[in-house]
Formats: structure tokens, C-alpha cells, sequence
């Protein structure tokens, strides 16, 4: 996996060889990627299991797919090759900002994939104004793109416009975020593919993790870019919930940091110099995260001062791991989502093939981080 990430990081497209392996880590069962190279621009074989869902997709030469072999409850589909060249246009339309260290990790390797398989690639961030979100939707599907590929962290706000992409014959991508697809229609849904992060149980697990770190009873400050985004309600949701079950308590504090970086170190530096008997710093936000790694610096905390537990999705993450600011943090593999936010939509495009998955969540410390963050997230 880091030979492959240091070649993308190159800019050298050799990829797309991709086998999901049962994994047990930290005690979360799920299934991460494995890439391993066999010749430039060639899938041998890619196997995705989730709930209910069993997928088989292989190849024979650079973007030639001899058999796609979906099953669902009740459903075995098998479908013939593509052809490349077809000039599909597919567009990212991402909430966060071009700041964010996450996304724009993601976006580079989209490109390195769009370029492998053939297609005209281009991307926009909203930086975190949810309704310039929503009316990129209906701008890109004027504009014709074939495919959208985009994070959706609100129940109702995008329902129409993308109702009206979906219907229009674009397909769309629901990447990371999906928790408006029980208010969408079933005809829609039907035609959408995901990869997601299921940020429910991201709460639990980070709760999980997080045990021996956080007392019972703890003060809890939860920076957030967006407040009503549901990657921090779901989040919090599950977080709750996992406490709950162990009987434990706490007591949550949602902070509003926007979605720019200056903004969001400052207001958590203010809070926790206001309230400096909080007990830890939790956030599911990516920006967020690296902003609190940040102020943890500028406020000269020592380890075990004020634990910050989120995910890694920075530099600045991956010092906090290296110091012992951030004890522990759980991961969604940044490389797969890349990927199949690239594939499923040629693949679906191309053979009208249709997945959902959720993407594992990985445990991750100072111990083994090393060998499963992007290398540009390193501390």
C-alpha cells in the first residue's frame, strides 16, 4: 500500500489493482483495500463485500473489463466489457474547501485515476456553503457532464436537484456522505451508486477507541465546520448511542468553526483558554481535526493534557500522532474512495452496473499509522 501511494503521490498513474481483504482492527470488523501492482492501467481483479452486497470485477488488459458479476439480495448480474475513449465528462462537486488537506488529497488521486481510465475529469468546492452545493448540481447537469460525484451531509437540501440530475440520465456518485437517500425517491435511489462513510458508526467507533482516554462524565468539545452537516450529527449520534450502551455519560459541546482554517484555530483556542477544564477535543471533521492539532500547538499543550481524538487527515494529524496529543483516531481509507469514486461512475456509465458499500473504519496510533495514511499526512 505505501509503494503504491508514494508512486500516485509521483503522479505516475500505475494502479487499479484492488482486492478487498476481511480485516478485524482495533475489534471493528470491515474490508480495506490492498493495492498491489501488476503492469500500468491494469485491474486483475476487484472484489467489494458489504452487507448484502458481493461484487466481482475483472480485467484482461488496460481498461478492458471482461465480467462484472453484481449480487444483491435476489440479483446476479453479468455484464460485457467497456470501451475507452468515450469521452465521459464527470465532474467532483465537494461541500468542503480547497484548503481541506483531506479532499484535496482525494481530488489529486481522481486524477491520477480519471487520466487511467480515460475520462475528462474536473472538480469545484463549495467551501461549506451548503446551497452553492446544491445549485452546483443543477449547473453541472446543464452543462451535460456524464457523471457527478458528490458528498451529500444534508437530509433535504440536494433532493431535488439531484432527483432532477438523475432523471436527466446523469449518474451520480454519492461519496462519503448519503444520509438523504431515505427522503429521495425509490426510483432515484435505485440509480445511484456510493461509497460511504458511515459517520453513525465513525462516532461509535471513535467512542469506542476513545475509552481509555476520556473519563466518564467528560466535558466534550466537538469543533465542527458545519454544525448541521450530518457527517457531525451522526457522528455525534453514534458517539452517544455507544455510550449509552456502556452505560457511560458525557456531555458535548458543539463548537462552530467554519470552514476556514484561520477561523477555526482561533475560535478553538478561545474556547478551550474560556474553559480550560474540558476533558477532551472530539471532532468528525477533517478540517476541524487538523485545525484542533493546530491550536493544541499554539496553546502549548503536553500529551495527556487534553486528549484530541478524530480522524487523520492532515500533517498536522499525523504530528499529533507522533507527540501523543491525539492518543488514537479512527480512518476511512482515503485511496479506495478514490478509486471507486472514479470507477463506479465509468463502470456504470459504460455497463450500467450499480454498488453501494460502506467503507471500514480503521483504528489507528502512534504505532500503525505510518502504514495506512496517505504519505502526505504524515507528521
Amino acid at each position: 500500500m505505501k509503494q503504491m501511494k508514494q508512486e500516485i503521490g509521483q503522479g505516475i498513474a500505475v494502479v487499479l489493482v484492488v482486492a478487498f481483504i476481511a480485516a478485524i482492527v482495533g475489534g471493528v470488523i470491515g474490508y480495506i483495500v490492498k493495492p498491489a501492482e501488476v503492469a500500468p492501467g491494469v485491474i486483475s481483479t476487484v472484489t467489494t463485500t458489504a452487507p448484502g452486497v458481493i461484487s466481482t470485477v475483472t480485467t484482461t488488459a488496460p481498461g478492458v473489463i471482461s465480467t462484472v458479476t453484481t449480487t444483491a439480495p435476489g440479483v446476479t448480474t453479468t455484464i460485457t466489457p467497456p470501451k475507452m475513449g468515450e469521452n465521459l465528462k464527470f465532474v467532483l462537486l465537494c461541500e468542503s474547501s480547497a484548503s481541506d488537506p483531506g479532499w484535496s488529497y482525494l481530488t489529486q488521486v481522481m486524477i491520477r485515476y480519471a487520466d487511467a481510465f480515460g475520462v475528462n475529469f474536473t472538480y469545484r468546492f463549495a467551501e461549506g456553503d451548503y446551497a452553492k452545493h446544491n445549485d452546483m448540481i443543477a449547473e453541472e447537469t446543464a452543462r451535460g457532464v456524464d457523471a457527478i460525484i458528490i458528498d451529500m451531509w444534508d437530509d433535504t437540501l440536494y433532493n431535488t436537484n439531484i432527483t432532477a440530475a438523475v432523471r436527466a440520465g446523469v449518474t451520480v456518485i454519492a461519496s462519503g456522505g448519503y444520509t438523504n437517500a431515505p427522503f429521495l425517491p425509490a426510483d432515484v435511489v435505485s440509480k445511484i451508486n456510493a461509497v460511504l462513510w458511515n459517520f453513525y458508526d465513525f462516532g461509535k467507533a471513535l467512542a469506542e477507541f476513545s475509552m481509555e482516554y476520556i473519563p466518564d462524565g467528560a466535558t466534550i468539545l466537538w469543533p465542527a465546520e458545519v454544525p448541521s452537516g450530518t457527517y457531525i450529527t451522526e457522528a455525534i449520534r453514534g458517539w452517544n448511542d455507544y455510550y449509552a450502551s456502556v452505560g457511560r455519560t458525557c456531555t458535548i459541546n458543539v463548537l462552530d468553526c467554519t470552514s476556514d482554517t484561520t477561523m477555526e484555530v482561533s475560535r478553538i483556542v478561545a474556547y478551550v483558554t474560556a474553559h480550560p477544564d474540558i476533558d477532551a477535543i472530539v471532532t468528525s471533521g477533517a478540517l476541524c481535526v487538523d485545525a484542533s492539532n493546530q491550536a493544541a500547538v499554539e496553546l502549548g499543550l503536553e500529551p495527556g493534557d487534553i486528549p484530541i481524538i478524530g480522524q487523520v487527515s492532515s500533517p498536522a494529524c499525523g504530528r499529533g500522532l507522533d507527540s501523543g496529543m491525539m492518543p488514537v483516531a479512527g480512518m476511512i481509507d482515503w485511496d479506495s474512495t478514490s478509486f471507486f469514486d472514479i470507477a463506479l461512475p465509468y463502470w456504470t456509465c459504460t455497463q450500467h452496473v450499480s454498488v453501494q458499500f460502506n467503507l471500514p473504519i480503521v483504528k489507528l496510533t502512534q504505532a500503525n499509522y505510518r502504514d495506512l495514511v496517505p504519505p502526505g499526512f504524515l507528521g
